[in-house]
């Protein structure tokens, strides 16, 4: 029992310390109608992670492991329509949650883990 118990709390502190040293992007497409964001790529310093197509409404979430100095890019394309859009670089530990209207503008919010982002 009292081994049990020990394996679970070395699990839950190995989770924590784990998601202390991720960076999560989350975006949004805060609409809902219109023409789906295609092309979606979100760079956090040297990672790159690409969505063909997120749909009005829908969000993708990213996680970045290692070094993420640099830039957050977020890069789009709705119908004809290039957008993008850059901010402060994401460190270990911190969500970023990107918010993408169907005009193309962007609004970002982020916070330190733990706590929720999207």
């Amino acid at each position: 029992m009292l081994l049990g118990v020990l394996l679970l709390a070395l699990l839950v502190i190995g989770y924590g310390m784990r998601q202390r040293s991720l960076a999560v992007v989350s975006v949004h497409y805060s609409t809902a109608a219109g023409d789906p964001i295609e092309d979606l790529y979100v760079f956090a310093g040297k990672h790159k992670r690409w969505t063909p197509v997120l749909a009005p409404g829908d969000r993708v979430r990213e996680t970045f492991a290692g070094d993420t100095s640099g830039p957050l890019v977020v890069l789009t394309r709705i119908g004809s329509e290039h957008y993008d859009w850059q901010g402060e670089s994401v460190g270990p530990g911190e969500r970023v949650l990107v918010q993408v209207d169907a005009f193309g503008s962007v609004s970002a919010s982020r916070c330190r883990w733990p706590c929720r982002s999207d």
